[in-house]
């Protein structure tokens, strides 16, 4: 019989995983995949799920999450004065959690572009 170790299996469901986020980032940001060009847009999805990494996201839904904030906002969002949102909570919330960290960025994302978008109303 054959046997697949820890390490094997965590390997299997990384790939997966990739597999999925590649299908889903396809489906919901293809303007800037094309705009990227495909090495491009797989150098920018590779340096992303090594940011989650870092941050010990675990991969799942908020790695997911976390990526398309990266998609939607640019690498280093988080550490970008243009979003000065997401450096404001980053420093000065301590998480537990890093899901926790990824559900409040992605609210404080949410709250952004509301008020991004009545500005914008404003102006017409």
């Amino acid at each position: 019989m054959l046997e697949i170790s820890n390490q094997q299996n965590m390997q299997i469901l990384a790939n997966r995983f990739e597999l999925w986020l590649d299908v889903h980032l396809r489906r919901f940001f293809p303007d800037t995949i094309h705009d990227l060009g495909e090495q491009q847009y797989l150098s920018l999805k590779q340096e992303s799920l090594e940011q989650a990494a870092q941050l010990e996201i675990p991969l799942g839904q908020s790695t997911c999450v976390f990526i398309d904030l990266i998609f939607t906002f640019g690498p280093f969002f988080y550490q970008s004065p243009d979003c000065q949102w997401a450096v404001d909570l980053i420093d000065r919330t301590a998480w537990d959690d890093p899901d926790d960290m990824v559900d409040d960025l992605y609210e404080a994302a949410i709250e952004h572009l509301e008020q991004q978008e009545l500005e914008e109303s404003a102006l017409v």
